[in-house]
């Protein structure tokens, strides 16, 4: 399982030829894990890639409150899921820019 800092460069060290056949991002479900005092809350978030010929790979990674501060305040896993799909959709639409 990957931390958010790994995905990421997984994603920029992915050929672009690849990224450009994904045609959705979905984060899928977010599972709350446990607390420690240095990072905070601990998440782990599962992400669909779709690709254009119907097929898709999940993935999953594991966040904190401290990856996340930079998020708009959630008010529970739903809305931070859907932020989550945002944001991974458009760091992808900017790695084949």
């Amino acid at each position: 399982m990957f931390n958010q800092t790994t995905f990421a460069q997984t994603l920029i060290n992915t050929d672009n030829e690849v990224l450009r056949k994904i045609k959705a991002v979905k984060v899928t479900s977010i599972q709350e894990l446990d607390f420690n005092s240095m990072e905070g809350q601990n998440y782990q978030v599962n992400v669909k890639l779709l690709f254009e010929n119907g097929k898709y790979k999940l993935l999953k990674y594991v966040t904190n409150t401290t990856y996340l501060d930079d998020i708009p305040d959630f008010n529970n896993l739903n809305e931070l899921q859907q932020i989550l799909t945002e944001y991974w959709d458009e760091f992808i639409s900017n790695l084949v820019a």
